[in-house]
């Protein structure tokens, strides 16, 4: 896997006392692939989440927007979370 042709996505980590806002917004060609690596590794959070990445943040609101043509190498094409 390659991350030519597309970008590292946005990551949200570790944060409890916050709220993030994205409205109105498209999300093209995310890519969430790390090269060399085993594309299964479960615990490779650089595969997670081609365009958007959560983990550990409190408020993440995404409204009124696009995703398209994104990809993950483990899971979660165009968004991926967990609290």
């Amino acid at each position: 896997a390659t991350i030519a042709g597309g970008w590292g996505g946005i990551k949200f980590i570790q944060n409890q006392n916050d709220t993030s806002t994205l409205n109105y917004c498209n999300f093209y060609y995310g890519k969430a692939v790390q090269p060399g690596t085993d594309p299964l590794n479960s615990s490779n959070e650089n595969l997670k989440g081609g365009a958007i990445y959560v983990n550990g943040y409190a408020n993440v609101l995404i409204e009124n927007s696009i995703f398209s043509n994104n990809t993950a190498s483990f899971s979660g094409g165009a968004i991926w979370a967990a609290r």
